[in-house]
């Protein structure tokens, strides 16, 4: 009898320890119950500042866009020469001690959101910036971040350095010191452990004020440098890049903004160049699923073709939130109600090792998530109407071999000649 009640009182200390770990889940920051389905999410972002009008789901005051995305020190000038103070004329940097910025709000948010879809990875990283707001800051900012949650988040990087840079010599001549300064600053990043460089851009529309319209040939001279040094590292590159087989003109959904050009250019062409120019060099294609107002024909044919002809591309699908009444996207991955069209789905079928989950999803502090309307749930939905082992290798492996496979050491050799890989 005494050997019982010893047995019960075990038993009942055990499942007490059991509801208050589910109850106050913060109090450790292992690895949740629902996070155990173990997916990947190798794109997202954070936003420290507050949430931008153009993914606003309603109510509240929000700051300009431009200010959201200028994540550190206030930016050299705008297009036209002026500058704009943030709100305070402080620097990033004062910003956040003030509490002005909230990084680790944001990112207790995304944690708690992961939790919920099962997923037990993310990799945080700038949005694509423009020169106007680039920031060498932002490094050791989401590295603080990703070091409070070990085996939780990880860090892309470039988007606020090396994508600016890019932007900046659009039309400019590369010199050997653009050449040396770029090559060091990558070189920087990847010694830092990053798992991607990233967020970079050859083709993003603006969609509000002060989220700036980017173009350029991705097989400008620092995208194909920066082919070289990814692959000695071993570190991959996401690239946003709308999909334009022609030259065409802007979609008439875009025209609301001046900063988008009348003309869209064709890029397939000089991405293949990017592609071939290095074939060790893994290139992410991120968003794929949305939609490309760009290809006239099937984006499921272009994707095909472009997947058989380079072994070295990789693509992470992203499904928008469906809005309710309107119709969905027909270049969509799935229809209006969700459902993974079957030609997509037989793409998937035929290149199960090229593609992963990259939700792009935002993340703000808990008291402004609710103004995002950005919706993860699609994509990770979007899993369920996979065979098994398909939606492992999406949600999982795939992105475990690209990403989380370990680089090589490479040199701190300013020019980036006669580097050599190390263990």
């Amino acid at each position: 009898m005494v050997m019982r009640r010893k047995i019960a009182i075990v038993v009942i200390v055990m499942s007490i320890a059991v509801l208050a770990a589910s109850i106050w889940p913060g109090a450790s920051r292992s690895l949740s119950a629902s996070a155990s389905k173990g997916y990947i999410d190798v794109h997202t972002h954070l936003l420290g500042r507050g949430v931008p009008p153009s993914m606003r789901a309603g109510g509240g005051e929000v700051p300009q866009f431009a200010d959201l995305f200028s994540y550190g020190p206030p930016r050299r000038g705008l297009p036209d020469g002026s500058f704009r103070k943030r709100p305070g004329g402080r620097s990033g940097a004062s910003e956040t001690r003030q509490g002005k910025t909230d990084y680790d709000g944001a990112a207790a948010s995304l944690i708690s959101r992961m939790d919920q879809y099962g997923v037990e990875k993310s990799i945080i990283m700038p949005p694509p910036m423009s020169p106007e707001n680039r920031d060498s800051s932002l490094a050791s900012e989401l590295i603080r971040i990703a070091k409070k949650y070990p085996g939780r988040l990880y860090v892309g990087l470039g988007g606020s350095t090396l994508n600016s840079t890019i932007q900046e010599y659009k039309d400019k001549t590369v010199t050997d010191e653009v050449t040396a300064q770029f090559t060091a600053e990558a070189n920087r990043l990847a010694g830092l452990g990053i798992k991607v460089f990233g967020e970079m851009t050859a083709l993003h529309f603006s969609l509000g004020e002060g989220h700036p319209f980017e173009e350029v040939s991705p097989d400008h001279p620092l995208f194909l440098l920066l082919a070289d040094i990814a692959a000695r590292s071993n570190i991959p590159i996401d690239l946003h890049m709308t999909a334009i087989e022609a030259d065409m003109p802007l979609p008439e959904r875009l025209k609301q903004n001046r900063a988008n050009p009348a003309t869209i250019k064709e890029n397939i062409t000089a991405f293949e160049r990017l592609l071939t120019h290095n074939r060790s060099a893994k290139i992410v294609w991120q968003h794929i699923g949305r939609g490309e107002p760009g290809v006239s024909g099937s984006v499921v044919d272009l994707l095909r073709r472009l997947l058989n002809t380079h072994s070295n591309l990789y693509m992470a699908i992203a499904i928008p939130e469906q809005k309710e009444g309107r119709p969905g996207h027909p270049a969509r991955a799935v229809d209006e109600k969700g459902t993974i069209r079957p030609e997509w789905k037989k793409l998937l079928e035929e290149f199960p090792d090229r593609f992963m989950i990259g939700t792009d999803q935002f993340s703000a502090k808990s008291e402004l998530q609710g103004q995002l309307k950005n919706d993860a749930s699609a994509s990770w939905n979007f899993l369920s109407q996979l065979p098994a082992d398909l939606a492992q290798k999406i949600s999982r492996d795939n992105a475990e071999r690209v990403y989380f496979k370990e680089g090589k050491k490479i040199s701190s050799n300013p020019t980036g000649r006669g580097q050599t890989g190390g263990a």
